[in-house]
């Protein structure tokens, strides 16, 4: 985009686009394509890391009383609490934050709605059942919909990233002339 820098200053120009949500660059504060797939696959392994970090512990107590019902660690509910509440906050972030943006737009019900919907759920009815009144807590269910979930988006990620790059290589193997052979005329010429 030009604009006349005697009529408009570059501050009022990004505070407008703000305004709408977006995000206005210069030219030189453009990352490339590479930087940008590089910073979301870092971004995604970090937030991959502490779901995994936070839900392993709580998948194998999980897993376990389905083959041992009587299993009960002593404070059980409180550990899962304990490892549920930052993994959801941290890890499902970008999730409520997009389920937040499609409601607030009045977009279609999108993934990130449904995911901050069983999530939020399950964690919300098992904080009602810890210290209001007593009965059955979900926390594990909390923790693990958004421990799998952030584990497809990594997966995705990294495999957008590979299939970028593997595209950009392909790319870069193309001919750069090609010769037509004209039967009539029995010649050929190089086309550009």
């Amino acid at each position: 985009m030009s604009y006349d820098g005697q009529k408009v200053d570059i501050a009022f120009i990004k505070s407008i686009v703000k305004k709408v949500e977006f995000k206005a660059l210069l030219e030189n504060e453009v990352e490339s394509r590479e930087e940008v797939h590089i910073r979301k696959l870092r971004e995604e392994r970090r937030r991959l890391t502490i779901a995994w970090g936070l839900g392993a512990p709580i998948f194998l107590i999980m897993v376990t009383q389905w083959f041992v019902q009587d299993l009960r660690l002593p404070f059980e509910r409180w550990i899962m609490f304990g490892l549920t509440t930052p993994l959801i906050l941290i890890a499902g972030r970008k999730h409520y934050l997009g389920a937040f943006q499609a409601i607030r737009h009045a977009d279609a019900i999108t993934a990130d709605v449904l995911i901050t919907i069983g999530s939020w759920s399950a964690y919300l009815f098992s904080l009602y059942t810890t210290f209001v009144v007593s009965g059955p807590a979900y926390f594990d269910t909390a923790a693990m919909i958004i421990t799998f979930i952030t584990t497809e988006t990594y997966l995705k990620t990294s495999a957008t990233s590979k299939a970028s790059e593997s595209i950009r290589k392909m790319a870069g193997l193309q001919a750069k002339t090609a010769r037509v052979l004209l039967k009539a005329r029995r010649r050929s010429r190089d086309v550009y």
